[in-house]
């Protein structure tokens, strides 16, 4: 029942929705569904030790394994048959590349046999290689294709295999097509498509939206759906009514008329721009629908009419779709309608690039149509102005007419002819004509036929490119049969250069730049093959060639290309050039230092040492500050992948480039947890800047802050979800750098408090500084809700007394507790002296953030008093009504209880709900809000519920509650940053808690087992026992016998009360019993309890000052998530527990926060803006201050930007740095002194070695001569 369960639900037999890897872990049995790989290495890892023979299916190696299985779905599921090709042929070839590992470490026995090696080589350039194969891989270097071709006809034959054709193979696996722009970005998106949470993939990804989705989440049936009308369509930029949401459902249910009513509605941006632009919403990819566009999804599904509304509107008939690699004749080609193509090409200022290539096989429509067999649409395009019938794919160089004769069309083949294809081309070793033509197609003379020569005008003669691009394609063979790390040349390396070098002056700029070979610019290649000399050719001057050129299928910038396989040398020869380093991958969003540090170069030194140089150029820093922080598809940074596998010089060196430590990845990872802690330390250390003496007046320290501070591109809604990337602008700088996005700021705090190994750096007066400015942000909401919550205590303890006290505690006439009115005057003044208090400290922080600002921006004009004066008024109206209701309820007495407590409990119920709007699983998951639910239910009972009959069970509720309100109150007080002696006590009081908790969850059956024994003991419930008014009866019923064990436990024991007969013979046995209870429960297991309990206390009070500031980041940080509608989603971080982690978190808020309308009201509200620093007070990520100035005479008017037990940490470090500082000065001297004497030594020995060279010359020839 299982299996068919996970069957109805699994990715591949449900396509409607997109699961979650939650969900998939929750449901399967088997643990490598349990082991998600993260990348493609880690995928095919597991077929490292599959034994393939020769007749084995390669289709079932695939589906052994779970994963593998579900991704060749997926690309199915998209039609992207060359990229699983591509995944049969690394799984192939998976065991020889383990193998060749395992043979350059020498550190273990090779697992490949000679006889297996040869196995897998010959199969792999058989079924990918040859002529005949029916999968034929592409690649980018054809002349890499050309040479596994050669060697496939070599094994034909019964050739043997060569350990080259080993080196090629595994070559191949790392070609740009097969890899980098192959398979890993496709991988990337299916993992990305498989979220952390079941229910929201669910929800979000329904394949048919709207109304159909909701009915299908309802079970609805379908003839009660109602059919959408334009007035159920709202255009905004919300999550609710989003036009491209409602025109997608519209084309799905094919309602073309409410569909063309949201094409033709107002454009919000008023872009009047025919065709529209690519990052329009009309054109962007869909990703409920697998990335596909509009126009894509109507040329697929033969909706000419949506197809014909479409390009009218503004669809882009040319726009090439960067994920799926196709453009929309791609689509219609490959669905093989006439009638699509002709719309396509129907308006003429909106027009298809006919000669557009696919990323993945380099085939233009013209090709899909040979291979297709679509004669009608290889007739049409023929017919189209500006068609090239000659261009070659990826597969070998293969053209339209090539294919045409292969698969034995002689109508296409008289067409491609007609239309001017070279029947002369040499493909695969022989020429189409008469060679291929007389196999295929007998009796066929093409040169019997009238050609039309082709319409495109060559800017540079066919035979010079190819020229160049052979002698690149050369050049990386050499490099690859020699090995990477050769560094020598030889005469036949120095000729190819010299040949390119000859061949470059007889080209232009605008050939070198535009023409393109295998997708790619004949720069783009040159990057991607690590050909250093040819891209310092290519970049020198007098060419002219845009170091940032690239194609409309391959949009990876050439520095990417020589980054991601490592080529130093290019990187750096293209930076020198002015290369662009602000730009990215569009499929994989990877800038450049995700590339660098992706590659396996960490154990390299040179590679390290050069990484840092390049990190280090001044005139780069700008640069690479701005992508220090950029997502790639999986949402790691740069830091992501430093922290894994770097060494720790380049962790430090991007941090001091202001990479942030506490940005999530795909998988919830932060890289703070995976610093080494020194490395942070020396970090933090390094953040506090100061200037002058310890001890002097004008002694100024500066704190940096820049490693905390939230990037925009940690904001998960509009930066990255709802704003798509343009495809045509690929740089990741901000358009606009100067908005303002409100985003938590202590949350990487609340991660590094999590870490057992770093929580101790929250010492650090970096971080405690930071706190004590973040308090003093958010002290007034935190202390608005503490006031609120005491408010309501007294008032129900006060209700609950007049209601269900005593008759000796009330007066004769009123009947009221006087007392209690007495209490709760002096409990208003004391709180009205608290406002007060709070209000002379926002005075001192409006002067404080004042200052703050003049330090660090320079604002030279301070606000006006009478304007600081009216905010701090109007910030503090909850004040003002807070104080007017304690009034109320002073003047009012007990008849006003009633209302007053009703009244509370209403803002207490809203209180409940805003939490549940921002996140519904951390509110379930929280035993504290359980507590709240229960209280507020309890007071409903109690204030609504009838007298006369319920009147005991409502004095029960209200002892219940009594309990319940107070337990609350003293955890929220015990939560103030400010009281951390009483944040430990409370710590302490919930960590043994805890521990009792769990160890009775096991050993409570121990009692309830004596319970149980001593109830068949001893009750006198039998048929011949009479229970008399003095006998002992709590041992008469089984649950008051445990209640009654239970308090034994404690050591309430009343030995005399037991009640054992004395007088029969088996007394002894139940004293026996009785003293065994008393050993095992009382002595041992409560002795055992209280080690426990103070072994956790002694921990905590050791570490009471770390708890402390944990416990003030717990505070700060989910005060800040509720305020600003956890836009990070960090609510769901608790309770920490793995099969609750992936859960979504369920926040209304989160969604009504998607639209930046909703956002702004909400924070004009809940002020929520104000409790940041970065977004208004510290907009330079820095504080300097004076820690030595001149006090003002006036203490209540003197402001304080820290506190002085931070400024002595601060001085503290100061010193030991400023100590430090000589000693390193001695060490550069020393090391300066050694490398001058090694130069010296070296030179004089190099002196020497040429002195007696020259000698031996001499000898030699006077030798000669003797002879």
């Amino acid at each position: 029942m299982l299996s068919s369960f996970l069957e109805h639900f699994s990715l591949v037999s449900m396509p409607e929705f997109i699961m979650g890897s939650y969900f998939f872990k929750m449901m399967s049995k088997a643990d490598d569904e349990m082991a998600q790989p993260r990348t493609l290495e880690e995928l095919l890892r597991d077929f490292s030790s599959t034994k393939i023979a020769k007749e084995t299916d390669l289709n079932q190696v695939v589906e052994s394994k779970v994963w593998s299985h579900k991704f060749r779905e997926h690309l199915r599921k998209n039609t992207m048959t060359d990229e699983e090709t591509l995944l049969k042929f690394l799984v192939l070839t998976q065991p020889l590349q383990a193998n060749h590992d395992i043979c350059l470490n020498k550190k273990r026995k090779p697992c490949l046999s000679k006889k297996e090696t040869e196995i897998l080589v010959k199969r792999a350039v058989m079924e990918f290689f040859s002529e005949n194969s029916e999968e034929q891989l592409c690649l980018s270097n054809q002349d890499l294709f050309q040479s596994l071709f050669e060697s496939s006809k070599r094994l034909a034959r019964g050739g043997k295999v060569h350990k080259d054709d080993l080196t090629l193979l595994l070559t191949a696996r790392t070609d740009l097509d097969v890899w980098y722009d192959g398979l890993e970005p496709e991988f990337m998106r299916f993992i990305q498509r498989i979220g952390p949470s079941a229910i929201a993939c669910i929800l979000m990804s329904v394949k048919e939206k709207g109304c159909q989705g909701i009915y299908i989440i309802m079970d609805l049936p379908m003839s009660q759906k109602k059919k959408a009308t334009v007035g159920d369509f709202v255009q905004t930029r919300s999550c609710i009514g989003e036009p491209r949401s409602n025109a997608l459902h519209c084309l799905l249910e094919r309602q073309l008329t409410v569909f063309t009513d949201i094409l033709n509605e107002p454009d919000p941006e008023n872009r009047t721009e025919y065709p529209l632009p690519d990052d329009h919403w009309i054109n962007q990819p869909l990703a409920e629908e697998d990335d596909k566009t509009l126009l894509m999804l109507a040329l697929e599904r033969d909706l000419h009419d949506f197809t014909k509304v479409l390009l009218q509107t503004g669809a882009s008939a040319k726009l090439f779709n960067p994920i799926l690699g196709r453009s929309p004749i791609h689509v219609a080609v490959m669905n093989g309608n006439l009638r699509s193509l002709e719309l396509l090409f129907s308006i003429g200022s909106n027009m298809p690039n006919i000669n557009a290539i696919m990323r993945s096989n380099g085939r233009t429509a013209l090709h899909l149509c040979a291979e297709k067999k679509k004669v009608d649409c290889l007739k049409f395009l023929l017919a189209q102005a500006g068609i090239d019938p000659n261009i070659k794919d990826k597969k070998n160089a293969q053209t339209p007419l090539y294919l045409a004769v292969k698969v034995g069309s002689l109508e296409m083949s008289k067409a491609l002819v007609e239309g001017g294809s070279d029947f002369e081309y040499v493909c695969f070793g022989r020429p189409i004509y008469p060679d291929l033509m007389n196999d295929k197609l007998p009796g066929f003379n093409p040169t019997l036929l009238q050609r039309k020569a082709p319409t495109i005008v060559q800017q540079l003669s066919q035979g010079s490119f190819e020229a160049l691009i052979s002698i690149l394609d050369k050049a990386a063979k050499i490099h690859c049969l020699r090995g990477s790390q050769s560094t020598n040349k030889d005469e036949e390396s120095d000729q190819l250069l010299a040949d390119f070098q000859s061949l470059m002056l007889q080209t232009d700029s605008f050939s070198l730049n535009n023409r393109v070979t295998g997708g790619s610019t004949i720069l783009q290649k040159a990057c991607d093959l690590g050909l250093d000399d040819y891209v310092e050719e290519l970049l020198s001057e007098g060419y002219d060639v845009d170091p940032d050129g690239t194609t409309e299928s391959r949009s990876i910038p050439p520095l990417l290309l020589a980054a991601n396989k490592g080529h130093m040398k290019c990187v750096l020869k293209l930076a020198e050039c002015k290369a662009t380093l602000n730009k990215f991958n569009t499929r994989t969003q990877e800038s450049v230092l995700h590339c660098l540090l992706k590659t396996d170069n960490r154990n390299n030194a040179q590679f390290v040492e050069t990484l840092l140089d390049l990190l280090s150029m001044d005139e780069l820093i700008p640069e690479i500050q701005k992508i220090i922080n950029k997502r790639d598809k999986l949402e790691n940074t740069a830091l992501h992948y430093a922290t894994q596998m770097w060494p720790q010089t380049v962790v430090r060196k991007l941090l001091d480039l202001g990479a942030n430590i506490g940005m999530k990845n795909h998988w919830n990872e932060t890289p703070v947890t995976k610093i080494r802690p020194e490395t942070l330390e020396a970090y933090l250390d390094d953040c506090i800047e100061a200037e002058g003496e310890v001890n002097h007046e004008n002694f100024s320290v500066t704190y940096n802050y820049s490693f905390l501070a939230p990037p925009k591109e940690d904001l998960p809604y509009v930066n990255r979800d709802l704003v798509p990337r343009d495809p045509e602008n690929q740089k990741l700088a901000d358009d606009d750098e100067d908005e303002k996005v409100p985003l938590p700021e202590t949350q990487t705090l609340w991660h590094m408090g999590q870490s057992k190994a770093h929580r101790h750096l929250l010492k650090h007066p970096v971080i405690t500084s930071f706190l004590y400015l973040k308090w003093g942000r958010i002290r007034r909401y935190f202390n608005r809700n503490l006031r609120f919550y005491v408010l309501f205590v007294f008032v129900l303890t006060w209700f609950i007394f007049e209601n269900f006290g005593g008759k000796t505690l009330r007066s004769g006439e009123s009947q009221s507790i006087p007392a209690l009115h007495v209490l709760y005057f002096v409990f208003a003044f004391i709180l009205v002296g608290f406002i007060l208090r709070d209000w002379a400290m926002d005075i001192k922080d409006v002067m404080r953030a004042e200052q703050m600002k003049s330090n660090n921006s320079g604002m030279e004009e301070p606000t006006s008093s009478g304007k600081l004066a009216l905010i701090i008024i109007f910030s503090n109206w909850v004040e003002s009504l807070f104080i007017i209701f304690l009034g109320l309820v002073l003047v009012g007495g007990v008849p006003y209880l009633w209302s007053s407590l009703l009244f509370l409990t209403i803002v207490l119920l809203v209180r409940e709900f805003f939490q549940v709007s921002v996140s519904l699983k951390r509110y379930i998951c929280s035993p504290e809000n359980w507590i709240e639910v229960a209280m507020i239910s309890l007071i409903g009972f109690i204030l609504f519920l009838g007298d006369e009959h319920h009147y005991n069970l409502k004095r029960h509720f209200s002892a219940i509650v009594l309990v319940l309100s107070w337990a609350e109150f003293i955890t929220l007080v015990g939560k103030h940053p400010k009281l951390s002696r009483y944040n430990v006590y409370v710590t302490m009081f919930y960590k043994v808690l805890a521990t009792f908790f769990f160890f009775l969850c096991w050993y409570m059956f121990f009692i309830i087992a004596f319970g149980l024994g001593f109830y068949i003991m001893l009750h006198r419930d039998g048929p011949l026992d009479v229970v008399g008014d003095d006998d002992y009866v709590f041992f008469n019923r089984p649950w008051t016998a445990l209640v009654k064990t239970s308090t034994m436990f404690v050591g309430e024991l009343e030995f005399s009360d037991i009640p054992i007969d004395l007088e029969s013979n088996l007394s002894p046995l139940s004293y026996l019993f009785f003293l065994s209870f008393v050993f095992l429960i009382v002595v041992v297991l409560m002795n055992l309890l209280n080690g426990l309990a103070v072994s956790d206390t002694g921990v905590i009070q050791e570490k009471a000052e770390i708890v402390s500031y944990i416990s003030r980041v717990e505070t700060i940080s989910y005060t800040e998530s509720v305020l600003l509608g956890d836009p990070f989603n960090f609510l769901s971080n608790w309770p920490a527990l793995k099969w609750l982690l992936n859960m979504p978190s369920c926040s209304l808020c989160a969604q009504l926060y998607k639209s930046k309308t909703m956002q702004r009201i909400f924070n004009k509200i809940t002020g929520a803006t104000g409790i940041l620093l970065f977004y208004t007070f510290l907009t330079t990520k820095k504080l300097t201050i004076k820690p030595n100035g001149r006090k003002s005479d006036c203490d209540c008017l003197r402001v304080e930007l820290m506190d002085e037990d931070i400024i002595a940490c601060t001085k503290d470090i100061v010193l030991q740095k400023d100590q430090q500082s000589p000693q390193d000065d001695r060490l550069e001297k020393l090391e300066t002194k050694f490398g001058q004497g090694m130069a010296n030594l070296s030179e004089s020995v190099e002196s020497r070695i040429t002195r007696l060279e020259e000698k031996i010359d001499l000898l030699v020839s006077s030798m000669y001569r003797v002879k």
